[in-house]
């Protein structure tokens, strides 16, 4: 199997589907985060998916979509209820 990497914005024929990665830097660990001698953290967002794997936020592109940000937004809110700036 092989990739091609696609430039941002491009959109497919077969369906477009979005996904986010959202990354949390340097954040105190909260009261009962078992390494609490750690004074930072560097933290990674992923949900749990229907499969039973973890994933990223995300999901198919849908008609009304006006871009390929505005799929990313709705689709942080609607699964994590998130609203990207």
């Amino acid at each position: 199997m092989s990739y091609r990497e696609l430039p941002f914005g491009l959109r497919s024929k077969r369906g477009d589907c979005v996904f986010v990665w959202i990354y949390a830097k340097n954040c105190t660990p909260y009261a009962n985060y078992p390494y609490n001698d750690i004074p930072n953290v560097t933290l990674v967002l992923s949900e749990l998916r229907w499969d039973g794997l973890m994933g990223a936020v995300g999901g198919a592109v849908e008609d009304d979509d006006v871009s390929l940000e505005a799929a990313v937004k709705r689709e942080a809110y609607e699964e994590i209820h998130y609203d990207l700036p």
